[in-house]
């Protein structure tokens, strides 16, 4: 439970700071780290678990690291490992 509502504040305090490709990042990492405790806590079938698998899938896009015929797993992966790194939006 502690690790939820602190990332959430973090989730929370991190749309207020201007926007950068280095805090894109950042945000993207807080955002799927999110996913596994509300998974251990909440359930796979969660609605919180549910919506905030859907934010990193959005967050991801948004960044523009997908590419046609990758995974979710695969997203996630390139999102974190900071693929993203070369996108400035």
């Amino acid at each position: 439970m502690e690790a939820i509502a602190q990332l959430t504040r973090a989730l929370d305090q991190i749309v207020a700071l201007p926007l950068t490709p280095a805090l894109r990042r950042e945000h993207i990492k807080l955002q799927v780290a999110l996913i596994t405790p509300l998974y251990h806590v909440k359930g796979y079938a969660a609605p919180e678990t549910k919506t905030a698998a859907e934010r990193a899938r959005l967050l991801i896009e948004q960044a523009g690291v997908h590419r046609r015929g990758d995974s979710r797993a695969q997203l996630i992966v390139k999102a974190v490992d900071g693929a993203s790194t070369d996108v400035v939006m």
